[in-house]
């Protein structure tokens, strides 16, 4: 409301109208480096149209805004994050190991890695494991190893041969459909060893729900059964295989052992990275 008030000038009084207006107070916006009082609370403004959020912090022995960090992407193992078993892989297959330290790193084959991964889906539903139905194929005496982290190595046998060339490689069959697989930018597939492909079975097969889209067909490994097989029987030219119908491993997967390397089996390629 206006008030009156009387000045004189010179001997003359005159009225004066003054009018006081009361203003609304108006706070000032947060901004980063200003003090705050309650810690993780949080509050926004804009710039250029864009929100920027600040959230009170502790610095030192004060509460200060500062900018919110943002989100850290969520990176998985098909981004190149950290992988477990069952994951789906950078190559698009399934993860069905992780290991302690890095396996299968054979030159010519793989680089190796701590996972190991099944292709997408099969390399062959029937197909024979070598082309040589004769030989027991070793490279330079090495003999096909069933260990877990021999798989690579038992490919690179089955695709070179003996460096003396007397015993011939497979030219075609199972060993050389992995070898030879490409899925996207991956190249670096191998036929698992027994031991590999029995973890394929108990880690992915028998999972609730079944992963990777495994028939319930034998499987061809790449190890040779040896020397000698049950009951002292000579089987230097046999090659172990799993049936992921029930999960048995022999032989042969289809009791035709006299052809058992041109025998029709099942083909799933693997492959280590990380």
């Amino acid at each position: 409301m206006g008030l009156f008030r009387r000045f004189v000038i010179g001997a003359i009084a005159m009225p004066c109208l003054i009018s006081v207006l009361t203003l609304p107070e108006v706070a000032s916006a947060a901004k980063i480096g200003d003090s705050c009082k309650k810690a993780k609370t949080t509050t926004s403004y804009k710039v250029n149209g864009k929100k920027v959020v600040l959230v009170c912090t502790r610095v030192g022995k004060k509460l200060t805004w500062i900018k919110k960090p943002a989100p850290r992407p969520v990176v998985s193992c098909a981004t190149g994050g950290a992988c477990s078993i069952g994951d789906v892989s950078p190559s698009g297959g399934i993860v069905f190991y992780v290991s302690p330290t890095a396996i299968n790193a054979v030159a010519g084959i793989s680089a190796g890695g701590i996972y190991l991964e099944v292709a997408p889906n099969d390399v062959s539903s029937d197909t024979g494991w070598c082309s040589d139905t004769t030989h027991s194929i070793t490279l330079d005496g090495n003999a096909f190893s069933t260990d877990l982290g021999a798989g690579a190595r038992n490919t690179l046998i089955m695709t070179t041969g003996t460096a003396d060339s007397i015993t011939p490689a497979c030219t075609t069959g199972a060993g050389v459909l992995t070898a030879n697989l490409t899925v996207g930018t991956f190249s670096d597939w191998f036929l698992p060893s027994k031991d590999e492909l029995g973890l394929i079975y108990a880690n992915l097969k028998k999972h609730s729900p079944s992963l990777g889209g495994l028939a319930d067909s034998a499987y061809w490994s790449s190890s040779e059964v040896g020397a000698v097989c049950k009951v002292g029987r000579m089987c230097s030219n046999f090659v172990w295989a799993q049936r992921f119908s029930d999960g048995g491993q022999g032989e042969t997967g289809k009791g035709t052992r006299s052809k058992f390397r041109t025998a029709g089996n099942a083909v799933r390629a693997i492959r280590a990275f990380g």
